[in-house]
């Protein structure tokens, strides 16, 4: 299935790369909203930085994926290892009510033999 994703990906910045090419004879006049600034740019650099944004948002969304994918696994390994800490304590307290009523079995015998 990556293989596929990557297939996919590497179609994609070629066709990018090639229509942004096809079109570098235009240049693209862009106003910057409430202000009176102007810049000439061409088509082709647009294209490339469109494209670049665009990376990086997917690996901005990735990464907070991983992120909360990480905190549901360490959230998890929390709860296992607190149940099995509590099912160490509960055989430690059967060992203990064991060894007691052994004592208590033993004092028992000495008391009725006297």
């Amino acid at each position: 299935m990556g293989d596929l994703f990557l297939l996919i990906a590497v179609v994609e910045t070629i066709f990018i790369v090639l229509f942004a090419n096809y079109n570098h004879i235009q240049d693209l006049n862009l106003q910057i909203m409430y202000t009176n600034y102007n810049f000439s740019i061409s088509f082709f650099v647009f294209c490339l930085i469109l494209y670049l944004l665009g990376i990086l948002a997917g690996i901005l969304i990735m990464f907070k994926g991983y992120l909360s994918g990480a905190k549901q696994i360490n959230s998890v390994k929390r709860k296992l290892e607190k149940t099995s800490v509590d099912a160490d304590d509960s055989e430690l307290k059967i060992k203990t009510l064991e060894n007691k009523i052994k004592m208590l079995e033993v004092a028992l015998d000495k008391a009725l033999k006297k």
